[in-house]
């Protein structure tokens, strides 16, 4: 049975999900918040229509919103195959040296929970590690 919290994190339930997961998820998408703070007030507004499973603070705090087994609204067409990260911060900005590490511990642990492949994709089909924009206006 795969595991649906991640254990560093900080389980803050939001009310923005639906449905059920397609397993084996395909991987990860690392998303930048554009801006700054906690965005469990944002996630848990039904009028906001987004939420992401976790997010992740520039000093390298991660906060659970949504159940891996459980859609999060962060990638339109992609939600129901891929967990998804909200990283603190904006798109003109490097991730800080934690957020690095953080995911790349994230990552490694979705690989053995999950059995991610260890590969970088630009496909929405693809496995792994991914971007946001791989899945055009599919994607929102």
């Amino acid at each position: 049975m795969t595991p649906t919290l991640y254990p560093p994190a900080r389980l803050r339930p939001v009310r923005n999900t639906s449905g059920l997961m397609i397993q084996p998820t395909r991987g990860l998408i690392a998303h930048v918040q554009v801006g700054t703070g906690s965005l469990f007030g944002w996630f848990d507004n039904a009028a906001s229509q987004v939420s992401s499973h976790l997010w992740l603070s520039r000093n390298g705090d991660f906060e659970q919103y949504v159940p891996f087994d459980q859609r999060a609204w962060a990638q339109a067409a992609g939600n129901p195959y891929w967990i998804s990260c909200e990283c603190e911060g904006y798109e003109t900005e490097d991730y800080t040296p934690v957020q690095i590490t953080r995911l790349a511990e994230l990552f490694n642990w979705g690989m053995r929970e999950f059995g991610w492949k260890g590969e970088i994709t630009d496909s929405p089909n693809g496995y792994g590690l991914g971007t946001h924009r791989m899945g055009g206006q599919a994607w929102g």
